[in-house]
């Protein structure tokens, strides 16, 4: 009989990991960490080993990696007890809601504890919170006289046509686990899962629950590889906007200039200007790193920046920008790219010289174009009051 830990590597970190089929058999204790501990050696398993590496390519080509320890073990089974939470036959378990309540803490708990302090856990934390991201589930849906009855991730009985309210149709329906409904303890426990994993936070900042520190992942963002992967995933995503919007929150909030604040952005009027810019000519597609210093906010801004950069090098900065957002951190983002100079002596100069004379004027059509998206006032807070307190902050 294999060891316990044994299992639970079987049945859920490598299926997880690698794209498998993840098994839930039952929510993880306390006393199953205390078991599992006997056995931790398992961790450095050759398959566990590239597994890890596997899915650290998905971001960099040499992820930084070191052995998996007990607390990327702890996340693990904080995964585990949150998928178990969705699980269809959840109430076949237990009756008692104390039990569940007691479940709950311990899955809390696990995730609480799971929470990285450097930029090599950072990643370890990215590995299985990306996969779970990713994490699909196969329904079958029958449509009955009454309704439609959908079952998670499982077949429907195999008696169901017997009935009088025989099925009109069954057919199957692939889901996005995380942008699926949840049970409520899921709901709960999902935004401390990302908050121990803020380079998926970071990247998924539009769908993202919880309040990750950025200090870790800031740091990492050091590493001009990863710092590459960040900005094009987020140019990737058709809600690139809604993203640089919910970034630079972060940022403002932990500037203590947070929407709303005392020192915070004025608030304005949506604005009417025209949105679309204005037709660009392709580019080489060259060295997106701004020298950003060791401060916390400031390798996030400078990712910000080379996010307007990159697409207007793709030319998609039409094809990407959905409607007007309510947000005043939304047009605050596109306000940026007007800030290089102000923020030169902290950021570096981005090297639009270098992409030669096209891709100059076409970034200089691009700032004029974004001047009509943010108001004078919340562009004179950006120079007066933003960019200052960046600087500020990276010198404390």
């Amino acid at each position: 009989m294999g060891a316990p830990l044994d299992a639970f590597v079987n049945d859920f970190v490598l299926p997880l990991l690698g794209g498998g089929t993840v098994r839930l058999k039952k929510p993880l204790s306390a006393q199953d960490l205390e078991n599992f501990r006997g056995d931790v050696g398992l961790l450095t398993r050759a398959d566990v080993h590239a597994a890890r590496v596997d899915c650290g390519y998905r971001r960099v080509e040499r992820p930084l990696l070191a052995e998996p320890d007990t607390f990327e073990l702890v996340f693990w089974m904080g995964l585990h007890n949150l998928l178990f939470f969705d699980h269809p036959q959840l109430g076949q378990v237990w009756a008692s809601d104390a039990k569940w309540r007691l479940v709950e803490d311990t899955t809390a708990s696990f995730l609480d504890r799971a929470q990285p302090d450097s930029p090599s856990q950072v990643v370890a934390r990215d590995l299985a919170m990306e996969a779970v991201v990713r994490l699909l589930r196969v329904d079958q849906i029958v449509e009955t006289r009454e309704a439609d009855l959908r079952y998670f991730g499982q077949p429907a009985p195999r008696g169901l046509g017997l009935f009088e309210s025989v099925a009109f149709l069954q057919r199957e329906e692939t889901v996005n686990w995380l942008t699926f409904r949840h049970s409520s303890p899921a709901e709960r426990l999902l935004p401390r899962a990302f908050r121990a994993s803020p380079l998926t936070a970071l990247i998924h900042a539009d769908r993202a629950t919880g309040r990750p520190s950025l200090g870790p992942v800031s740091s990492l963002l050091e590493d001009p590889s990863y710092a590459r992967a960040v900005v094009y995933a987020w140019a990737g995503s058709e809600h690139w906007d809604l993203i640089g919007a919910a970034v630079l929150e972060r940022v403002l909030d932990d500037l203590g200039l947070g929407i709303g604040s005392e020192q915070g952005p004025p608030t304005t009027d949506p604005g009417t200007a025209e949105r679309a810019p204005p037709p660009v000519e392709p580019a080489t597609e060259e060295l997106l790193a701004l020298d950003s210093e060791d401060s916390k906010p400031a390798p996030l801004v400078a990712a910000l920046v080379h996010l307007h950069i990159l697409k207007v090098l793709e030319m998609k900065t039409r094809a990407g920008l959905g409607a007007p957002s309510s947000s005043p951190a939304w047009k605050l983002f596109f306000g940026l790219p007007l800030l290089l100079d102000p923020l030169a002596p902290l950021l570096g100069d981005p090297g639009i010289q270098s992409l030669g004379a096209a891709m100059e004027g076409r970034w200089t059509e691009y700032r004029s174009f974004v001047r009509g998206i943010i108001s004078r006032d919340e562009l004179r807070w950006m120079r007066d009051t933003f960019a200052p307190a960046l600087t500020q902050g990276h010198r404390s």
